[in-house]
């Protein structure tokens, strides 16, 4: 079983709450969420808070702004008022939004993009194409009947 934080719907949680593992609500938040892996707002579960978190999933009540590195999914209970981002959103059937939608993606910084294969292929290709090509035309013999064909066969014969 996967390590992570539970917040019982006995639980109320002022300020900010900070997990490195997945975190799930049941009870109350106000204030901020940062979660290093899958934050889960359970059916029930009231929060007031600006989320970040790696992955999303709801289906209780959020007021506030949603970041997402990856996905958002909003399944049939959840209502939310807010601003959302991520890079994948999924709202199922039955649920409420009320605010901006941003899909995107995490661009990797340009150091890293640097480090990576494809910028070798990348370079190499500009390198390419800046050197002139050398093509000639090909050439064919005679092959008896008037006509030059590659394989010097004779038609008719």
């Amino acid at each position: 079983m996967a390590e992570h934080t539970y917040l019982d719907r006995h639980t109320t949680v002022e300020g900010t709450l900070r997990s490195a593992k997945d975190l799930r609500i049941e009870g109350r938040v106000e204030g901020e969420i940062v979660c290093d892996g899958k934050l889960t707002v359970a059916e029930g579960a009231v929060v007031q808070a600006r989320i970040e978190a790696a992955e999303v999933l709801i289906s209780g009540n959020v007021q506030g702004d949603v970041h997402s590195h990856g996905g958002l999914k909003l399944l049939p209970t959840a209502v939310i008022r807010g601003s959302s981002t991520a890079a994948r959103i999924t709202i199922e059937d039955g649920a409420t939004y009320e605010g901006e939608l941003h899909m995107t993606t995490d661009v990797p910084r340009t150091d890293e993009i640097a480090e990576t294969p494809l910028a070798g292929v990348l370079a190499n290709r500009e390198r390419l194409a800046a050197t002139p090509s050398r093509t000639e035309p090909a050439r064919t013999a005679p092959n008896g009947n008037g006509s030059r064909s590659g394989n010097g066969a004779r038609a008719g014969v």
